[in-house]
């Protein structure tokens, strides 16, 4: 309906008008369908990560990753078949700092003699080494945006 690239409306509800697709002409909505293309991309490629879905809540995936910096709103990561995902978002304003703290344990990732740390909204490898090496790393996340982080 035009949400993946910012498309505007003139009513709250833009689902029952037609899509204006002279919208994506503007290059920040252009970077944004890109962004949201590359989350679809995250997604399907770790379903087993991403798809799936138990009966209780507190039986999920899905844990707290420790975040430290300025105020950032909380993050979590999802984790299967010996690899987890951490998503970190900024909604606070301007570009945020922090230090992160990776949940080997609570992942079910622990125990290996060296992990790969890699930035998937780039694709660029950004840590590499054994769990002490990497346990904390540092990210920069700008407002209105998400971090997206694989931990091998």
């Amino acid at each position: 309906m035009g949400d993946e690239f910012n498309a505007q409306s003139e009513r709250g509800v833009l689902y029952d008008l037609p899509v204006n697709y002279d919208d994506m002409n503007d290059i920040d909505n252009a970077f944004f369908l890109e962004d949201v293309r590359r989350m679809i991309n995250i997604r399907r490629t770790n379903s087993g990560i991403f798809e799936s879905w138990t009966m209780n809540h507190r039986d999920s995936n899905i844990c707290k990753v420790t975040v430290s910096g300025q105020n950032f709103t909380q993050s979590y990561a999802r984790y299967a078949d010996g690899k987890a995902i951490l998503v970190i978002p900024n909604n606070k304003n301007g570009v945020v700092s922090a230090t992160v703290t990776i949940p080997f344990d609570e992942c079910g990732i622990a125990g290996r003699d060296s992990y790969t740390v890699t930035d998937l909204m780039t694709g660029r490898v950004i840590l590499s080494g054994t769990r002490e090496e990497i346990e904390t790393f540092y990210v920069s996340v700008p407002y209105s945006y998400v971090g997206i982080f694989a931990v091998e």
